[in-house]
């Protein structure tokens, strides 16, 4: 696997997880009728459950917190390389199992959040052949491109962090563990794979910025990322359409669409031209406001990079499709192996 492929999977997966030290929410229609969000702490029934849209004049969609709350989910990446002057097609399948507790819920609602990766799963199909690592057993290939690829990968498995989240999903304060702290300080490598922007990274993977007031079917609201990877950095319009409530895997959830347009900004260093282009793309995700937690997103986007090293020009495409799923709390996570 080329590096140039390594630094597309990167800069895939952080297009989707985004970073941002500024987010700016806007909605298009502001709401006439201001929806009573229970308190974080409430057991949410059935008599707190928010009405269809249909039955209201509209329904405010806020984070739920309750101090001791687990949540596990499952995120996977399948990114397709094509290196197109090279002819080299590579296939890279990643899955984080992780979850997150609620150590902390403020008087307003919002709550203070640990972050752990449980279980970290690699795949990449190439020329060479295919690599295979995962974190439960710990065997590691003896591909001879493993060595080079686990100085990247590995550390991943490692990323946990805390932060603060409001009950409109805006993240800040995000900090390593302190068992990741101590790691990091004994081992510069993985230091430098565990940056800040990664774990921003993995905070807002999860948690999405909430118009501000209540909106019915058909509302849009929009929100911006600044995203720094290495000496590139990146700019991102959001724009997320709430299509309306319906059944999904047994749950009553709101349906949002999301696209995203993304430009690469600011300057590369000399000896590394590096032109990006971020296709319009397109997202689904669920969330469920009973319970007041992600239940499922999905997306997909298409980039094309012209790279240049030291007089080699390098021309690829590469599509990414994302996923984060809900799953059922475990005391001891014990994810079944896939068939992948």
């Amino acid at each position: 696997m080329k590096r140039t492929a390594i630094f597309t999977a990167f800069v895939l997966a952080a297009c989707f997880t985004g970073c941002s030290s500024e987010e700016t929410v806007t909605t298009s229609n502001p709401p006439t009728v201001e929806t009573n969000v229970p308190n974080a702490g409430v057991d949410p029934g059935t008599e707190t459950a928010p009405p269809p849209v249909s039955e209201t004049e509209g329904i405010q969609l806020r984070y739920r917190f309750e101090k001791g709350q687990r949540m596990d989910y499952i995120m996977s990446l399948e990114i397709d390389n094509h290196i197109v002057n090279l002819n080299q097609k590579t296939k890279m399948n990643m899955n984080f199992y992780f979850h997150v507790t609620v150590d902390v819920v403020e008087v307003d609602g919002s709550a203070m959040i640990t972050q752990i990766n449980d279980r970290f799963k690699f795949k990449v199909k190439g020329p060479g052949g295919t690599i295979l690592y995962d974190s439960a057993d710990g065997e590691e290939s003896d591909h001879p491109q493993w060595q080079g690829l686990r100085q990247v990968f590995l550390p991943m498995q490692y990323a946990q962090c805390t932060y603060r989240v409001t009950t409109a999903g805006v993240v800040s304060d995000v900090k390593p563990t302190a068992e990741l702290a101590e790691r990091l300080e004994k081992n510069p490598s993985m230091a430098a794979v565990i940056t800040q922007e990664q774990l921003e990274q993995n905070a807002f993977a999860l948690f999405h910025p909430m118009p501000e007031g209540a909106v019915d079917s058909g509302a849009t609201w929009n929100y911006t990322r600044n995203q720094t990877f290495g000496n590139f950095k990146f700019d991102f319009a959001y724009t997320k359409t709430f299509r309306g409530t319906e059944e999904h895997d047994g749950r009553q959830v709101v349906d949002i669409t999301e696209t995203v347009v993304g430009k690469r900004t600011g300057e590369v260093t000399p000896a590394f031209e590096f032109n990006f282009d971020y296709e319009l793309t397109s997202g689904q995700e669920y969330f469920d406001p009973k319970l007041g937690w992600l239940v499922s997103l999905n997306d997909v986007a298409v980039t094309r990079t012209k790279q240049s090293a030291m007089g080699i020009a390098v021309e690829s495409e590469s599509s990414t499709k994302v996923s984060i799923q809900l799953q059922p709390a475990v005391d001891e996570q014990t994810p079944e192996n896939s068939s992948e």
